[in-house]
């Protein structure tokens, strides 16, 4: 990534993975106020908040495809919601 803190970037990649912040927080080198203090001036958000935000796209697809509802495509994954209509 351009311009971000190293140790943003890497957060980053590993909250998008799936890890925590506490395996983000060890593997970054700094105290755990210090890179949620840098993650928040860099992003907005705090690591833990944005992490929920990146998952929410694969919850959503994870549930659709797990209630067999093949005719719906999440909006946030790129497409256009489909709706079925009964004639």
């Amino acid at each position: 990534m351009r311009g971000v803190h190293p140790a943003i970037a890497a957060a980053l990649t590993r909250l998008r993975d799936g890890e925590d912040v506490a395996a983000a927080v060890e593997a970054s080198g700094y105290s755990h106020r210090g890179l949620v203090a840098l993650f928040r001036h860099a992003i907005g958000l705090s690591p833990k908040l944005w992490s929920r935000v990146a998952a929410l796209p694969r919850r959503e697809y994870v549930a659709m495809v797990t209630a067999g509802a093949p005719n719906h495509v999440p909006a946030s994954l790129g497409s256009e919601t489909r709706v079925r209509r009964r004639r």
